[in-house]
């Protein structure tokens, strides 16, 4: 005779999860907890399907957005099948809006030096927060996240102005940009003259 032992044990569930949210363009990590069986997840609608145990979506779009579902067989000690789905929420990347002043045409803007000028984001989206960068000798004053901002500007020069938004669930958009020259004040000469002097009283005169 011989002897063989057998030992049970409870049914096994895969946990699906994901790192969901994610802003539009980022990847999406997929990740199942059984590791050494057969995997397929698949997606209801965007044709989504993958044999790995933890597979990466690159460059999500909101397309790839929803329930992804995941299928385990041939589990390690023979359990019986398992499946169960996560959740993919995107959040969209914003477009940050035009930077306003005085003085522009297009995305450019003469100003003189010693001028201090607002600048704002119109119009502004409530929750986000604007980061702003600014290249050579100007001064921001009031600088934070905000969507105004203040430049004191000190030097001549060709400048660049950028915002860059980022929504409440943390996405950023690309930044929009203004270039800003600074133009040096010119002192004027002045001579005023006249074309009789002396002159006697109803003498026409020109200046």
């Amino acid at each position: 005779f011989d002897e063989v032992t057998v030992e049970f044990s409870n049914a096994v569930t895969v946990v699906a999860e994901s790192n969901s949210p994610v802003c539009a363009g980022d990847d999406i990590f997929l990740t199942s907890s059984i590791s050494g069986a057969t995997y397929l997840w698949t997606h209801p609608s965007n044709g989504f399907t993958s044999s790995l145990q933890n597979p990466v979506i690159l460059n999500s779009t909101a397309l790839s957005g929803g329930a992804y579902t995941v299928s385990v067989t041939n589990s390690p000690g023979g359990c019986p099948g398992t499946s169960n789905s996560t959740t993919v929420i995107i959040n969209t990347t914003p477009i940050t809006p035009p930077i306003s002043s005085q003085n522009i045409s297009g995305n450019t803007q003469d100003v003189c030096i010693g001028s201090q000028l607002p600048y704002a984001i119109e119009p502004a989206t409530p929750g986000s927060e604007y980061n702003w960068n600014l290249s050579g000798g100007g001064f921001i004053l009031f600088m934070a996240t905000s969507d105004i901002i203040n430049i004191n500007w000190t030097t001549p020069g060709t400048y660049s102005l950028s915002a860059t938004e980022t929504t409440s669930a943390g996405c950023s958009g690309i930044p929009v940009t203004l270039t800003i020259n600074v133009n040096s004040v010119s002192t004027a000469s002045v001579s005023i003259s006249a074309s009789s002097n002396p002159v006697c009283t109803g003498t026409p005169v020109t200046i």
